[in-house]
């Protein structure tokens, strides 16, 4: 016979005991529901919620199930399990049982919170901006649903949107951690820097080993160019964690970038394993740690396999494309605009053969419209534009459009979007220029080079097939005017009399091999200045 009255005291016991992280006595309370109440679905229901707390996923998924066999009009139950499945990335098996839950009961905010952030995950930014604006109507009172509204309009480039919410979110949870990280990011990004800075320091104050915001706050300081004080926060990020490979990376990075030659000392220890035998890394750095190719090709593998896993590879086996009357390329970047890549191939934009190909340039990133962005427009067929969607509505637009030759031009670069490379865009794809390495993967089909760049040694160390060009892989732009500016040595503090040895690249590219190899070239020449960007 059902005693209501203490079957409501052992429920309140272990409402207590949840509340308290007592997940012992709880799962203890839930047993003894069961024992005393073996036909009923409170028991069960309970079992499932604590094993869901302590990880066990798939137990809580079959002891929720057994719950709804008892009560399958329980909304909360089909909103536990679809959080289960949501856990182990079953996010259809999620999506389901949330909206069952919300059938049952339309109003249930917290079913449409967590279809929300399940959409989110999956990249479906709309569609959980819909429903986390929908829960809001019903409940305006939970923080974590600003916050992560806020991070859905921040994927889609609605910046300003985005940090009106994270600041409501904050609002009413004055020591929500994660939302001073997330506007900390956001105004990272459009360089609102000393307020990032700011919003950091309090995440850090409130999360005193939060990493992520310790590295991100150096990053601002890099930004800044107040290189001592990012060292100092990525020093202090690997005081609590020593093996944090991406703390390691960037502090090499960032001493690279003021020519701090002590630190090869570290480079030269550190780079047969760092992304190689430990975790991945990002890959750009260990380009300039070391003229390494084995090692650089080992080091992009095993980020390629840990950020990305196998692709499906015959996606495109059985697909028809015989009736296009021309060849469709589609060149892929976030810097259709003033930028150095632009700078180099615009000419190639020129002057492709219309007749024979149709030409797409698909541009995602921050979306920088100048000279260079409309002189890119105008020498294609098609200019599009990818700002506001998702990788999955990426991947249907393009293959949709049947492109035969895709044309990553980032690489593993700021901004870039390897995720729709993996999946596959296209029959075949290739890695050019914005990235003059391999990606050691096995998505990429080809990569443009000449017998200079990967002399036949080296050919090996390439997961991709080399398209060789007959003289140099690298194009420029013959339109490009010449200063007419008239200029002299002492206008940069040069010697008049002197002749100059320049290197304009990027401090962090130079290293002591080539720093003593232009010092004997000083010594052996006299009256002579070596001149460099910094």
């Amino acid at each position: 016979m059902l005693d209501k009255f203490e079957l409501k005291k052992k429920l309140d016991l272990f409402i207590r005991c949840l509340q308290n992280k007592k997940l012992i006595d709880a799962e203890q309370t839930a047993l003894s529901i069961i024992h005393d109440y073996p036909n009923q679905f409170h028991g069960w229901k309970a079992l499932g919620i604590v094993q869901l707390e302590k990880g066990q996923i798939s137990e809580s998924i079959k002891t929720n199930k057994k719950a709804l066999l008892l009560a399958p009009n329980d909304f909360e139950i089909h909103n536990n399990i679809g959080i289960a499945f949501d856990k182990i990335n079953k996010v259809e098996k999620a999506i389901s049982s949330f909206e069952i839950a919300i059938s049952l009961k339309p109003d249930f905010v917290y079913a449409i919170f967590n279809l929300g952030n399940t959409l989110k995950k999956m990249n479906k930014f709309n569609e959980a901006i819909k429903n986390y604006e929908k829960a809001i109507i019903l409940n305006p009172n939970i923080p974590e649903i600003y916050n992560n509204l806020g991070i859905s309009l921040e994927k889609l480039f609605k910046f300003d949107t985005a940090i009106l919410n994270y600041k409501k979110a904050i609002l009413l949870k004055p020591n929500f951690t994660e939302a001073y990280f997330n506007i900390a990011n956001t105004q990272k990004k459009i360089g609102q820097l000393e307020i990032a800075i700011s919003n950091y320091k309090k995440a850090i104050l409130l999360k005193p080993n939060f990493l992520d915001a310790y590295f991100n706050l150096g990053l601002v300081f890099e930004k800044k160019n107040e290189i001592n004080n990012a060292i100092l926060v990525f020093k202090k990020g690997l005081e609590i964690d020593p093996k944090n490979e991406l703390l390691k990376n960037k502090l090499i990075y960032i001493k690279m970038s003021i020519c701090d030659f002590n630190i090869y000392n570290d480079i030269y220890k550190i780079s047969s394993k760092l992304g190689i035998i430990t975790k991945s890394i990002t890959p750009f750095p260990g380009l300039l740690w070391e003229d390494n190719p084995k090692n650089q090709y080992l080091r992009n593998k095993k980020y390629s396999q840990e950020k990305f896993g196998s692709p499906n590879l015959n996606i495109f086996k059985n697909r028809d494309y015989k009736n296009i009357k021309k060849i469709k390329v589609g060149y892929f970047s976030s810097d259709f605009h003033n930028f150095p890549t632009m700078n180099l191939m615009i000419g190639i934009l020129e002057n492709h053969d219309k007749f024979f190909f149709e030409i797409y340039a698909f541009s995602y990133g921050l979306n920088k419209k100048d000279s260079m962005q409309n002189r890119v427009a105008k020498s294609v067929n098609h200019f599009i534009e990818l700002n506001e969607m998702n990788s999955q509505d990426i991947i249907k637009l393009v293959r949709n459009l049947k492109i035969d030759i895709a044309i990553d031009l980032n690489g593993y670069t700021e901004n870039s979007n390897n995720k729709i490379f993996h999946q596959r865009l296209s029959p075949i794809q290739i890695n050019y220029l914005g990235y003059p390495s391999t990606t050691g993967s096995h998505f990429m089909d080809y990569i443009v080079a000449d017998k200079i760049v990967i002399p036949e040694n080296f050919r090996k160390y390439y997961s991709e097939k080399i398209i060789f060009m007959p003289n140099c892989y690298q194009p420029n732009d013959n339109k490009r005017k010449i200063s007419l500016t008239n200029t002299k040595k002492n206008d940069f503090g040069l010697p008049e009399d002197a002749f100059v040895y320049c290197c304009f690249n990027n401090p962090f590219k130079i290293s002591p091999i080539e720093f003593k190899i232009w010092m004997k070239i000083l010594k052996k020449k006299k009256n002579s200045v070596l001149w460099l960007v910094k």
